[in-house]
């Protein structure tokens, strides 16, 4: 079974070497390279875009209203709550 298998990729690998168009070594050299290139300039990205996330972003400062502060009487007011509606957990 094993060496069916070994024989039909070796068949298929010398099918795809056939139906590709021959190289000359300089384009082959070229390619590489290129693909070499290719590959730095994605890693370079990469490398740049963790940088521009790991900086730190300038948080706004809130603005207090000095109105808000001064109304100390909404303190003593009582809150708004309907009366008879059971807020406990415990169902009986």
């Amino acid at each position: 079974m094993k060496e069916r298998h070994d024989a039909a990729i070796a068949k298929e690998r010398r099918l795809e070497s056939t139906s590709q168009p021959r190289i000359s070594k300089k384009a082959r050299v070229k390619a590489a390279q290129e693909a070499k290139k290719a590959m730095q300039e994605q890693e370079l990205q990469k490398v740049e875009a963790e940088l521009k996330s790991k900086t730190k972003k300038v948080k706004k400062k809130m603005e207090v209203n000095q109105a808000d502060l001064k109304n100390v009487a909404s303190l003593g007011e009582m809150d708004e709550v309907k009366e008879g509606i059971d807020w406990s957990d415990d169902e009986e």
